[in-house]
């Protein structure tokens, strides 16, 4: 509400700043007073040089009227002006008046809100995947640009990788958008995506520029292998595109689109033009994966009341599983965090993974790495992700990826996400744990876990009144309620 009014208080006044019109009609008023000026003063100046008695009484009259037509023109049009500045300088002094009072309003308003809100911070590691461009590799755009020096070669590359890394997070969700996009690797981008990512950035609205021969040219040059033994075509595995080669793409995309700007050479360098594709063609039309839409919903108040309700059993449970690996003194050591096998056998212990509907055993190393802000490092021989052995998981993580396996095993549309969520950890993961005997070694009933409560009328957190969950208690409640009744009536 007070947004809305505040949004209206400066929009008034922004638009009394500057009218439709008001230029033009100022210019035009400028101009008839200063044509009405010139023939005063030329009148004036004639009757003062060659005195009244040199004009005939016609020719006085004449003048009268010429000067009486001037000062009309005159009046009027310095009256509206100036009525019009004091009217401006009346608003502007109200304007000052009320701004403060107006900022002061709201924020008494607002400030409780905003400085009890939680805030977030992602930070994006720059490893060079999406910021690193060769020199080498680009040696052929360079040479068609009449790019020779190396050291303008060399400032050209430190250009972009700055442009680069200040658009990271965009290049890295937009990538993994379109390496998913058809069926194969989710980590490189086939022939197929590659032109799908030209179709919807809109790369080709010139074709003239870059038609659809340069287009697959240019993947086939990023595709090439440079090394004397062919090592890199093996290890990535054909035509496809991986992240850094994907980079290069784009910049060689850049070179043709931009190449000439109206008949004029307006582009210094590659890095200008990569800059200019970023911005007018690939960031506001591309498609993105928008990871922050999930992290933002399990972040909200519901879903941490549905956390916060079954804290004590999920930390129980990690503790245990966090411990589970022994295969090796790291892994020992590490018996607070969670690494990917201790989190597959979390999964197959409770029945998670499987055939269809439950997940894969592959899906279930893909979201370890994605709940850290990693991607998986490929596949093996059998199919399944590679996901490093070294990362670990901390428990907030761990929450983070049972929410995710709770959305996917529980994917009820008419259901709302903290629900799904709480019924997903009652059934499959609290209920499930106190029934197996490794947690009945903690003590009963079993000691390290508590039993599940029955619901209140309220709900509890994470709970609907008339949900199947708390359909008994309020019954309970009513029946319990109306036997009060009667023994006071």
């Amino acid at each position: 509400r007070f947004a809305f009014y505040t949004e209206m208080f400066f929009a008034y006044f922004e638009s009394q700043q500057e009218i439709p019109g008001l230029r033009k009609w100022v210019k035009v008023s400028m101009d008839e007073m200063d044509t009405a000026f010139n023939e005063f003063e030329t009148i004036h100046t004639d009757i003062a040089y060659y005195e009244p008695t040199h004009y005939t009484h016609e020719d006085l009259l004449a003048m009268a009227e010429k000067l009486k037509e001037t000062s009309v023109v005159l009046k009027s049009n310095m009256t509206v002006l100036f009525r019009a500045h004091r009217e401006c300088l009346e608003d502007r002094h109200e304007y000052r008046y009320l701004a403060p009072e107006l900022i002061r309003l709201v924020w008494q308003s607002l400030c409780t809100t905003v400085l009890s809100r939680r805030v977030k911070e992602e930070s994006d590691i720059d490893d060079g995947t999406f910021t690193r461009v060769s020199d080498i590799r680009m040696a052929a755009e360079f040479k068609r640009l009449d790019i020779l020096s190396p050291v303008v070669i060399e400032e050209d590359i430190e250009d972009m990788k700055t442009i680069l890394k200040g658009r990271i997070r965009d290049m890295k969700r937009i990538f993994q958008f379109y390496a998913a996009a058809e069926e194969g690797d989710a980590n490189s981008m086939d022939s197929t995506e590659y032109k799908k990512f030209v179709r919807d950035a809109q790369l080709q609205k010139n074709r003239k520029l870059l038609p659809s021969v340069r287009i697959d040219l240019i993947f086939q040059a990023c595709c090439m292998d440079h090394t004397k033994t062919g090592k890199a075509r093996i290890e990535e595995g054909g035509d496809e595109l991986i992240a850094n080669t994907w980079v290069e793409a784009m910049a060689r995309l850049s070179c043709y689109k931009y190449e000439n700007f109206e008949g004029k050479k307006k582009f210094a360098n590659i890095a200008d033009k990569l800059e200019r594709i970023l911005i007018d063609d690939v960031l506001p039309n591309a498609c993105s994966v928008d990871v922050d839409v999930f992290r933002d919903r399990i972040d909200s108040d519901r879903v941490r009341d549905v956390f916060e309700e079954h804290k004590h059993n999920l930390k129980k449970i990690f503790q245990v599983y966090a411990a589970d690996d022994v295969s090796s003194d790291d892994a020992v050591a590490a018996n607070d965090t969670m690494n990917v096998s201790e989190l597959v056998s979390f999964g197959r212990q409770f029945n998670l993974i499987g055939g269809p509907p439950l997940l894969s055993e592959r899906a279930v190393k893909v979201l370890f790495a994605y709940v850290q802000q990693e991607d998986p490092d490929g596949e093996d021989e059998n199919g399944d992700a590679i996901v490093d052995d070294n990362s670990e998981m901390v428990i907030s993580e761990f929450r983070e990826a049972l929410a995710a396996v709770g959305g996917q095993l529980y994917p009820d549309p008419y259901n709302v996400f903290d629900m799904k969520l709480q019924k997903f950890l009652r059934k499959e993961v609290i209920s499930h744990a106190l029934s197996m005997q490794r947690f009945r070694k903690l003590g009963a009933p079993p000691k390290g876990l508590k039993p599940l409560r029955r619901a209140s009328l309220g709900g509890g957190p994470g709970s609907r009144p008339g949900s199947p969950e708390t359909l008994g208690s309020e019954s309970d409640g009513r029946r319990g309620s109306s036997r009060e009744e009667r023994r006071r009536g």
